[in-house]
């Protein structure tokens, strides 16, 4: 089963970087090869950003790959290739301390539709601000 799942996630990855090269190529973008760039993914907006190459081209790939859904399933092809998910030790490159933080916030957030990060806490609760709750407060 285990190499079964992780040839189907290469599999995928394939894809992914062939859907990534068509994007670049049809925003005429060019990474040198000794580029050393990163790409992420925000676990709550799904935007995904690019270091280690200049703001200007930085700009130009983020709004290439910014298209859609393109970086909910970035994240979560990410999040379902995590090694720890094959009884692997998680590489250091997986923050696991996120992943619990970014459940929450969508589940509050598809359910009320407030964002976890901008309410204020209370003794056991999350204090909801006035305009939030009154438009016109």
């Amino acid at each position: 089963m285990f190499v079964g799942d992780m040839e189907w996630n290469q599999e995928i990855r394939d894809k992914m970087n062939d859907a990534v090269n068509q994007a670049f190529e049809e925003n005429g973008i060019v990474i040198t090869k000794d580029a050393d760039s990163r790409l992420t993914v925000d676990p709550y907006d799904f935007f995904i950003h690019i270091n280690g190459v200049d703001e200007e081209l930085a700009k130009r790939i983020e709004a290439a790959l910014n298209q859609g859904k393109n970086g909910y399933y970035l994240y979560e092809h990410i999040a379902f290739c995590d090694p720890v998910n094959y009884g692997v030790e998680e590489p250091l490159q997986y923050i696991s301390g996120d992943k619990e933080k970014m459940v929450v916030y969508h589940f509050v957030n598809r359910l009320t539709g407030y964002d976890i990060r901008e309410l204020e806490t209370g003794m056991e609760s999350f204090i909801l601000p006035m305009e939030k709750i009154c438009g016109k407060c």
